[in-house]
C-alpha cells in the first residue's frame, strides 16, 4: 500500500492519489509513509516526475533489514531517473565472510518484468501487479547469491543491495544499509570512478569488482 502521513501522524494521501507541488530552487518536500501502530506503509513503487530537474531521494529513518530482524538503522539513497534503469546486473554479497550474505530488491517500471537469476525463470513483476510490484530475495534463501551472479529482465528495472541486520544470520556482526547498483549499460565506457571517505574510528572501505569471462561472472 501507498499511503502517507502528514506532519501530525494523520492520513494524507493513498494509493493512486496524485499529488502536484511546486518547487523554488533550493526547496524541499518529504513525503513518509503512514506508520500504524508497528505497520509502516512502504512508498516504494511511487511514481515521480517534474518539469525541471529535480534530485529524488529514498530511505527510512530507522528500517529493518529483512523486517523482521530487529537492529534499524537509517537508511537513504538517492534514486536515479528511470532511463537510467537496466535490464542486466551483476552482483556479490558486501560482505563474504556472513553466512547468509544480503537482500536484494528488483523494482521495476513498467508490468511483465520476466526475472531470470544465472538464466533461471524467477517471476514475472510489475508496479500494476497487487501481488508482485516487485522481487526481493535474501542469500539465505538462494545461497548461489553468495558467488558472483548475473541478473537479467525482459523490461528495465531498479537494483538494491542491502546488507541484513546483525541478528540474522548469527554473524553478530553488520548493520543494515543500502546502496542503488548500477546496471551494465552503464559500464560500457570501461572507466570507473568512484569516491569514499577516509578509513577511520575501526571502519574501512571495500569494493567489489565482478569481471565477465566466457565462464561467466567472477
Amino acid at each position: 500500500t501507498n499511503v502517507t502521513m502528514d506532519g501530525k501522524g494523520i492520513q494524507a494521501h493513498t494509493r493512486k492519489d496524485t499529488l502536484t507541488i511546486l518547487l523554488e530552487r533550493g526547496q524541499v518536500y518529504q513525503i513518509q509513509g503512514l506508520k500504524a501502530g508497528t505497520s509502516v506503509n512502504d512508498l516504494t513503487g511511487s511514481h515521480v516526475t517534474s518539469n525541471k530537474p529535480v534530485g529524488v531521494f529514498g530511505g527510512s529513518m530507522c528500517a529493518n533489514v529483512p523486517k523482521t530482524i530487529a537492529s534499524c538503522n537509517y537508511l537513504l539513497e538517492m534514486i536515479p531517473p528511470v532511463e537510467t534503469f537496466g535490464k542486466e546486473y551483476y552482483t556479490y554479497p558486501f560482505d563474504f565472510g556472513r553466512p547468509s550474505g544480503d537482500t536484494w530488491r528488483a523494482i521495476p517500471f513498467v508490468d511483465g518484468a520476466i526475472v531470470h537469476l544465472n538464466g533461471k525463470l524467477l517471476a514475472t513483476i510489475g508496479p500494476g501487479d497487487a501481488g508482485s510490484p516487485m522481487y526481493e530475495v535474501d542469500d539465505k534463501s538462494r545461497p548461489e547469491l553468495l558467488s558472483p551472479s548475473h541478473w537479467s529482465f525482459t523490461k528495465p528495472v531498479l537494483m538494491g543491495q542491502y546488507i541484513n541486520g546483525h541478528t540474522f544470520d548469527g554473524s553478530d556482526h553488520g548493520d543494515p544499509s543500502f546502496t542503488v547498483l548500477q546496471p551494465q549499460e552503464q559500464f560500457e565506457s570501461g572507466n570507473i570512478v568512484f569516491a569514499m571517505p577516509p578509513d577511520s574510528a575501526g571502519f574501512s572501505n571495500c569494493v567489489n569488482v565482478i569481471v565477465q569471462d566466457s565462464l561467466g561472472a567472477h
